[in-house]
This record gives structure tokens, sequence and C-alpha cells, in this order.
């Protein structure tokens, strides 16, 4: 669980960074340790990753006047890793480079601020940030793993077996039951289409009606009892991540 949370705002018009502040800094009345520094040029947040600042959650105008956000998220990644801090992009223009995926942007939110949008979406990175620090526990013989949460792309039931596949690894088989299993992954990201399996929402690339295709190629059924359910859990999780 994230207990005190460092917030980087980086934005060059004056106007929506005070804005985008006193939204961050009225989630308090919910997130009690918040702190946010506010940088109005690409140079001065730069000077900051190498002074060593870190922060919980960034958030990044595309076009930061004196350089792009796309190269400042690439500076970020390099110092606080791949996947650790949600970044998220902002932006005044419709659409976005598709460079910004090369550094894995948690989302994009428009330009002016909207209050109730921003400060959902806040809460929804720190959601994900208490799942990242959270693990998915199995046993196998012996051998106890700890798999990241956000990492579990899925799990299988075979016959009195489960098997979890993840993110980087060799799928794992262990003797359990997938009704208990799924106990354990209940989150807006976490669904059961069919009896038989757990998906993680993050990793699906494509929603039919009657199957979803995952990350690793993985073609999940949908169960005729599950289908209304599926779905609505899908576009509701779709829209609650990426609506701008």
């Amino acid at each position: 669980m994230v207990t005190m949370m460092k917030i980087a705002v980086c934005e060059p018009n004056a106007a929506f960074a005070g804005k985008i502040e006193e939204i961050i800094l009225d989630a308090k009345k919910l997130l009690t340790e918040l702190d946010c520094e506010v940088y109005m040029s690409g140079e001065d947040f730069e000077r900051a990753l190498l002074d060593g600042e870190v922060f919980s959650i960034v958030y990044m105008d595309l076009d930061m006047g004196d350089t792009d956000g796309v190269t400042l998220g690439r500076k970020l990644r390099e110092t606080h890793g791949a996947r650790e801090t949600p970044l998220i992009y902002l932006s005044s223009k419709e659409g976005f480079p598709e460079q910004i995926f090369e550094v894995q942007p948690f989302l994009v939110l428009r330009l002016p601020p909207d209050n109730y949008d921003f400060q959902k979406k806040l809460y929804m990175a720190v959601e994900n940030l208490n799942q990242a620090d959270s693990f998915f526990t199995l046993k196998k013989g012996g051998t106890t793993y700890q798999i990241k949460k956000r990492d579990v792309i899925c799990l299988e039931s075979a016959g009195r077996d489960v098997v979890v596949y993840a993110v980087n690894r060799e799928e794992i088989t262990y003797r359990a039951a997938i009704k208990n299993e799924a106990e354990k992954l209940k989150a807006i990201n976490f669904v059961r289409p069919h009896q038989s399996f757990v998906i993680n929402l993050d990793y699906v690339e494509e929603y039919h009606s009657e199957n979803i295709v995952l990350s690793n190629k993985m073609s999940v059924p949908i169960s005729e009892l599950r289908m209304k359910e599926t779905k609505k859990a899908v576009l509701r999780f779709w829209e609650y991540r990426n609506k701008h």
C-alpha cells in the first residue's frame, strides 16, 4: 500500500499547472500523505531527475516548450523503471504521437483540466500503484511463488489444477481451485469471462462477442452465461482507463 506520494506536474502553461495542482491537493481529503511539485520547463524536471528526485506519479504535457514530453518520458523511464511510475500525458490537441507508447504511458488526459475527470484518474493511478505493491501468491509442492498482480495475464483451470500465465515468466501449474484463486484477484481490471478463466483486462488485445485475445496470443472463450457480465466489465474498464 502506497503511504506517502510525491506527484510531479510538468506543465508550461501557468494557468493549467495551477489548476492541476489545485485538483491534486484537493485529493488530500482521501489521500492524506500527498505532496505536489510543479515544473514549468522540461529542463527543470530533467534537473530534478538528475538530482535524485523520485515521484509516485508524473503528469506531463506532451509539449513542454523547451522539449517534448516523449523525450522527457524516456528520461523518466531511465531513472524510474519501465512501469514503476504511472506517466499521465496531458494534451490540448486531438490525437497524440505514436512514439508515446515507447515510454508506456498510463493514459492521456485532455487540457484544459476537468476537476472530476482528473481526480478520478488520480485515484485510478493510486489504485494501480497499490496493486503494483501487492502480490498474487501460490504454492506448488514445497515452493511458494509471489507474482505481482499487475503482471498476471490470466489464470486457466486445468482439471484439478490452475495454470497462471504472467509477464516474463514460464507458466506455472499448481493444485488449486480457480474459484478460490479468483478471490485473490478481485479488482476492476480482473474479470472471469468463463468458469475456467480469470483474465487481466490490461492485457486484452481484441474483444469479440464470443472470445477475448490476450497479449500472449491466448484466445479465451466467453461463456454464454457470462457474455453480458463480461461485456459490461470490459467496457467499464476501457472507459475508466481510456476516456479522455
